[in-house]
């Protein structure tokens, strides 16, 4: 069976020709980046990429994969966007400074969140406890 995260790494990889490069693009270790591939080559019962010298280049039977995993997402996005749904999208946390927060992110956040490309959610202000000083500690 083929698994869709397979195909979408085989995608980063052909796209980059780099196992690193590709790996980074989907912020996985390139250990593990590379065992999609290789698993995805033995599912196929194929070869889909060759060496040739310090390149990789696709294989014949890598570049029709390449298409049918195009196609593959291409036909899955508009399915699900026929049906109504939005991708699944693991929330941002976007950390910065209040002065950052104001002058720099404002504008685009705010015309983000007007166009409903944007959820905010601010999380509530944690501040460590602060222990008064001793009155050894004080000064005098």
């Amino acid at each position: 069976m083929i698994r869709s995260e397979w195909l979408e790494a085989f995608i980063a990889f052909a796209e980059e020709l780099s196992f690193t490069r590709a790996a980074a693009r989907l912020h996985i270790s390139q250990p593990a980046f590379h065992v999609q591939i290789q698993r995805l080559g033995e599912a196929v019962g194929a070869i889909l990429y060759e060496r040739r010298g310090r390149n990789l280049v696709l294989a014949p039977h890598g570049r029709e994969l390449l298409a049918f995993a195009r196609e593959t997402r291409d036909r899955t996005e508009a399915f699900l966007s026929r049906l109504g749904h939005t991708p699944d999208r693991s929330p941002v946390v976007l950390a910065a400074g209040e002065g950052t927060l104001l002058y720099v992110l404002a504008r685009p956040l705010g015309k983000a969140v007007g166009r409903g490309q944007l959820r905010l959610r601010r999380p509530a202000l944690v501040r460590p406890p602060v222990a008064p000083l001793a009155p050894s500690a004080r000064r005098r």
